[in-house]
């Protein structure tokens, strides 16, 4: 199933004439003006997917605001305004769609698929969620420090951030990029750098995985000093009100980290790796 979003138009409740009066009673022509073409598609949740036919819906949709706006016509194929509208039980709902992912995009795009491959790479579901959790809005810097082989970079750029990635290994800013570009992505940024002292003034929001398995993935440091220093960095580097979201073993109890480098944490949350790791999402925001 794919998922939508766009402007909400107006609502009414789910029979005919409610629906007619609500269309012809609101002001359509800030949103199809004349020449434009329109689609209509109905979606049916609860009960009404069994009593009611959706393409007997469109049709009656189409017609009334075909009327309700003038010199406007439908294009089933290639829409300028596709229009959706959600039928429930109770109520009637009209939209303008203005984005669309359809279904099997987390598939296509699993470590696994991507040119270069990394077992500690981050899924795009959880970075996904985890770039949620920062609260960016879109155009924003959106910094991960720890970028590895570009997972949440990735995800951070189809979402429209502009997105900067670094590493402290010269291989992981190449495979970044590769893997980048293998989805037709260009980063805002990408620099060769230590997360502990980044050459960067300001961003709006930091989203990162930072390495916590053996001492030679955090080039002889422990993986407690990696973490308390990037956080005082980040501190200084991100915007204020600004959230950092990161993921961390739950025993390394990264909140007290926080709270060491004076950042409010917003939230935490616990992921079930395996049976040796659980990972800890910390939100934390600038004060």
């Amino acid at each position: 199933m794919c998922t939508i979003s766009g402007y909400h138009i107006l609502e009414s409740s789910n029979d005919r004439p409610s629906i007619q009066k609500a269309i012809k009673q609101n002001d359509l022509s800030n949103i199809l003006r004349p020449g434009d073409t329109f689609s209509v598609r109905v979606v049916k949740t609860g009960t009404t997917q069994h009593r009611k036919n959706s393409a007997t819906l469109e049709a009656y949709v189409g017609k009334i605001v075909k009327e309700a706006v003038k010199d406007i016509s439908v294009d089933l194929t290639k829409p300028d305004k596709p229009l959706v509208g959600i039928m429930s039980d109770e109520k009637f709902v009209l939209g303008l769609e203005k984005y669309r992912r359809e279904p099997g995009g987390f598939a296509r795009r699993r470590p696994r698929k991507r040119p270069v491959f990394h077992p500690s790479t981050m899924p795009p579901k959880l970075a996904l969620c985890m770039l949620n959790l920062a609260r960016p809005r879109r155009g924003d810097i959106v910094l991960d420090p720890f970028c590895g082989v570009g997972g949440i970079l990735i995800e951070s750029s189809l979402l429209g951030y502009r997105t900067i990635g670094c590493d402290i290994l010269l291989k992981k800013v190449q495979d970044s990029l590769l893997n980048m570009n293998f989805f037709g992505l260009e980063p805002f940024g990408m620099v060769l750098a230590d997360a502990r002292s980044p050459p960067f003034q300001k961003v709006n929001a930091i989203v990162t995985d930072p390495p916590y398995g053996t001492l030679a993935s955090t080039h002889g440091s422990t993986a407690k000093e990696v973490f308390s220093e990037f956080l005082k960095a980040a501190n200084e580097m991100v915007s204020h009100g600004g959230c950092i979201c990161l993921g961390a073993p739950e025993k390394l109890e990264v909140e007290s980290l926080g709270r060491e480098a004076d950042l409010e944490l917003v939230e935490r949350h616990k992921v079930y790796i395996h049976r040796s790791l659980t990972r800890e999402i910390a939100v934390f925001r600038r004060r």
